[in-house]
C-alpha cells in the first residue's frame, strides 16, 4: 500500500522509476566497486581482463551516475519525492548496499562451485577462471562422481546414507534429553539449580581438543573403536544433547508464562505431563531450529569421522568426500563431489527456513 493517498496521481513511469532505482542504484555501486578493484590488477599473458575492466568499470559508472541524476531531477515534482512504499520507509540505501554486498559475498563461492561442477574438464582446470562456460555445460561429472568413487573403494550413496543415520537419529535425541534439561533449569526449582546450570555454561569454555585424547581412551576401552559397523562414539555421546542446546532452549522456555503451568498444576498435571503437554508443543519452532542446527554440525563433521571411523564402508560424506578429491585432481569432478554433499542442507533449509527464522527469537511465541 502506498504511503501517500496523493502517489495515485503519479503518472505509472514515475512509480517503476523509483522503485526499480530503490533496488538498482545500490547493485550499481557494488558492480562498480568491483570494476574499479579490477582495473589495479595487472592481465596475465594471453588475457585482457584488466581493459575489459576498465571498460566495464567506465560504463557501470556513468549509468550509476546516470540514474542519480535521473532521480534528482524527478525529485523536483513533489508528488514524486513523496512517493514510497512501506519497505522503503524500513530500509536506507546504506543498508540495502550493505544487504547486497554481503549477499554477494556469501553467494559467490557458492557460484564458484557450481558453475565448475558443469564445466569441461578442460576448461575447469585451466589457468584462468571463467565466470560463464565458454566451452558448453556439461553434467557428466556428477555421473563420474559414482563411477570413479567405486574405482577406489569408496561408495558415495552408502557415505551419504551413513551421514543420515549419524546426524539424524542421534541429533533428535540429544534435542529431546537437552529440551527436558532446560525445561528444569527454566521452570523447576530445586537447590543447587544455578550453581549447576553456571558449572555447565562453564564447560563451554573448555575447547574440544582438551578432551579429544581422552575420550577416545575411553571409547576405545569399552571396546567401541574396533567395530566395523556404525561407530557407537559418533551416535552414543551425541543422544544425550548439547550445552549450547540446552542453554539456547532454556533462554526459550523462560519466555512460556509461570500462570499457564500452574494452571496446569492445579488441573492436576505432573512435571512430566507438563513437558510434554505444554513445553514441547510450545517449543516446537525451537526444537526444530536445534534439530536443524544441529543436523547441519553432525553432517559437516569431519574431525570425530576422520578419528573413528576406519573402513570405507564406514565412511560418512564428508569423510568420503575428501579422500575422494585426494584420489582425482580435476577441479570439475571436485566441485560436483560439494554440490552433492551441499544439496541436501539446501533442501532441508528450504523446508525448515521459516521454522528456524522463528525458533531462534528467543520468544515462545505467544501473544499476550
Amino acid at each position: 500500500m502506498i504511503s501517500n493517498t496523493m502517489n495515485n496521481k503519479l503518472p505509472k513511469k514515475y512509480i517503476v522509476f523509483k522503485t526499480a532505482y530503490f533496488f538498482v542504484f545500490p547493485v550499481m555501486i557494488i558492480i562498480t566497486s568491483i570494476f574499479a578493484l579490477g582495473t589495479l590488477f595487472r592481465s596475465a599473458e594471453g588475457y585482457h581482463s584488466r581493459l575489459i575492466a576498465t571498460i566495464l568499470f567506465a560504463v557501470c559508472l556513468c549509468a550509476a551516475i546516470g540514474l542519480f541524476i535521473a532521480n534528482k531531477i524527478f525529485e523536483e515534482n513533489e508528488q514524486y519525492k513523496a512517493f514510497s512504499y512501506p519497505f522503503m520507509n524500513k530500509f536506507s540505501l546504506g543498508s540495502i548496499t550493505a544487504l547486497i554486498f554481503l549477499m554477494f559475498i556469501t553467494l559467490f563461492p557458492f557460484y564458484v562451485v557450481i558453475i565448475n561442477s558443469i564445466k569441461t574438464s578442460a576448461e575447469a582446470n585451466a589457468l584462468g577462471f571463467t565466470y560463464i562456460p565458454k566451452q558448453g555445460v556439461t553434467f557428466s561429472h556428477f555421473e563420474d562422481l559414482f563411477v570413479n568413487s567405486t574405482g577406489i573403494g569408496i561408495d558415495l550413496m552408502s557415505s551419504f546414507f551413513n551421514s543420515l543415520i549419524y546426524a539424524t537419529f542421534p541429533v533428535f535425541a540429544g534435542v529431546l534429553v537437552s529440551a527436558l534439561s532446560a525445561y528444569g533449569f527454566a521452570k523447576l526449582n530445586y537447590k543447587g539449580r544455578k550453581f549447576v546450570y553456571e558449572f555447565m555454561i562453564f564447560t563451554l569454555m573448555v575447547p574440544g581438543c582438551v578432551t579429544m585424547s581422552s575420550s577416545y581412551v575411553l571409547f576405545d576401552r569399552l571396546g567401541w573403536t574396533s567395530g566395523v559397523g556404525l561407530s557407537l562414539p559418533l551416535i552414543v555421546p551425541r543422544c544425550f544433547g548439547s550445552i549450547g542446546t540446552v542453554m539456547f532452549l532454556r533462554e526459550y522456555f523462560k519466555g512460556i508464562p509461570d500462570d499457564m503451568l500452574a494452571a496446569a498444576r492445579i488441573d492436576g498435571c505432573g512435571k512430566l505431563h507438563i513437558f510434554t503437554a505444554i513445553m514441547l508443543p510450545l517449543g516446537t519452532p525451537a526444537l526444530i531450529a536445534q534439530f536443524v542446527l544441529g543436523f547441519i554440525g553432525v553432517y559437516n563433521d569431519y574431525q570425530n569421522s576422520l578419528i573413528y571411523l576406519k573402513y570405507p564402508e564406514q565412511y560418512t560424506i564428508q569423510l568420503a568426500l575428501s579422500f575422494f578429491n585426494s584420489e582425482y585432481m580435476d577441479k570439475a569432478l571436485a566441485s560436483a563431489a560439494a554440490v552433492f554433499g551441499i544439496v541436501p542442507l539446501l533442501i532441508i533449509y528450504v523446508i525448515f527456513q521459516n521454522k528456524i527464522i522463528s525458533g531462534i527469537s528467543f520468544s515462545s511465541g505467544l501473544k499476550g
